[in-house]
């Protein structure tokens, strides 16, 4: 690799200032972050005439896929536009399939027919089953993603639906705004999901509306930074043998970062299995760092011999945690107290663990 000769802005020649420089220049300055430059920049709403979506004007960052030393380009769209989407699978119903919506560039310079950028749609595969995003190419950004249900004509049809994709650039940072996690946005490696393929950058944060969770690139993957310091109700799942039902007196939990701490207080309403563990789920899923750790205590209440029973929570799995009772040899349900929970039996216990992501 050789010296780009002369430095943007070092001589006065014009033909010297090559457009790689410009867009060298671009991405040092954005962090190599590409997305949207406004809240409202490149919107994609559903077409009511036809199956195709509107994209409102704006401007944004795209960097280039080809090599390092390509840049990044700015875009510009003025007054909108409308993009056209491939006919909906001949098979009605449920039958359907995910198209992006994207903004993507062409370089001569890179090998390409021409160099211009365009608004266009990637078709994804019709199935019965959960649609997959197709594959984005290189030098886009993604706006959105298109659900189309076979035998839909146009967008607002019962069952077509679209998923804003922007990622919203300020400051040198990128913000991705999304209901889902930053993995589906990113797909952050570790993460499961579809979406715009890019692992990130060091710092990139991206925020998740369903999770009120701001994530932070570390490097390697997106983690949680820290969540609003309220609490969040949850319901937990309980069973003895089978499935137990329960009226909740109080169940929330708080998450910062990657820290989960909570309470849960329960009145059991229908009776257990005699003999068998006593099992409940936990709100978000944790890492498992060790063999059964403990993560917390509790209370049992049991109605039939008005007895208390109380000892240590442990997790059993990501998902789920049982109960030790103390000065017995196994857990609650099946050691110490091992009689059915019943209608009026009481549940209290708290946790404070490290999420798995």
């Amino acid at each position: 690799m050789a010296e780009l000769n002369p430095a943007l802005f070092l001589a006065q020649e014009a033909a010297n200032h090559t457009a790689i420089g410009h867009r060298m220049l671009i991405r040092s300055l954005s962090g190599i972050l590409e997305g949207v430059c406004g809240e409202n920049d490149m919107s994609v709403t559903a077409s009511s005439t036809a199956l195709a979506v509107n994209v409102s004007d704006g401007s944004g960052f795209v960097s280039s896929d080809y090599n390092g030393v390509m840049g990044t380009y700015h875009i510009v769209s003025s007054g909108g536009a409308s993009v056209t989407l491939g006919a909906a699978s001949a098979i009605a119903g449920n039958f359907s399939r995910n198209d992006l919506i994207i903004a993507r560039v062409y370089d001569e310079d890179a090998g390409d027919a021409s160099s211009q950028w365009v608004l266009d749609s990637v078709t994804g595969t019709p199935t019965s089953g959960t649609p997959s995003d197709p594959a984005v190419p290189d030098t886009a950004i993604v706006l959105a993603r298109c659900v189309v249900v076979g035998g839909t004509a146009t967008m607002t049809a019962v069952g077509n639906s679209i998923v804003d994709l922007r990622t919203k650039i300020t400051a040198g940072h990128s913000v991705g705004l999304s209901t889902r996690l930053p993995g589906t946005l990113y797909g952050a490696s570790g993460v499961a999901g579809q979406g715009q393929g890019r692992d990130g950058e060091a710092g990139e944060m991206a925020y998740a509306t369903d999770e009120n969770t701001l994530f932070i690139h570390d490097g390697t993957a997106f983690r949680p930074a820290i969540t609003n310091a309220g609490w969040t109700s949850y319901t937990p799942s309980l069973s003895q043998g089978a499935s137990v039902t329960k009226t909740i007196e109080n169940s929330k939990y708080s998450r910062y970062g990657s820290l989960v701490v909570g309470n849960v207080s329960v009145a059991l309403s229908s009776a257990g299995t005699a003999a068998s563990v006593i099992a409940s789920s936990v709100p978000v899923a944790a890492a498992m760092t060790a063999t059964n750790p403990v993560i917390g205590n509790y209370t049992f209440y049991d109605l039939s011999a008005t007895t208390y029973y109380c000892g240590a929570v442990v997790l059993t799995s990501g998902t789920t945690v049982n109960f030790i009772v103390d000065g017995a040899t196994g857990k609650l349900g099946s050691s110490g107290f091992s009689g059915a929970v019943a209608s009026g039996d009481i549940l209290s216990f708290n946790f404070s663990y490290e999420a798995s992501i």
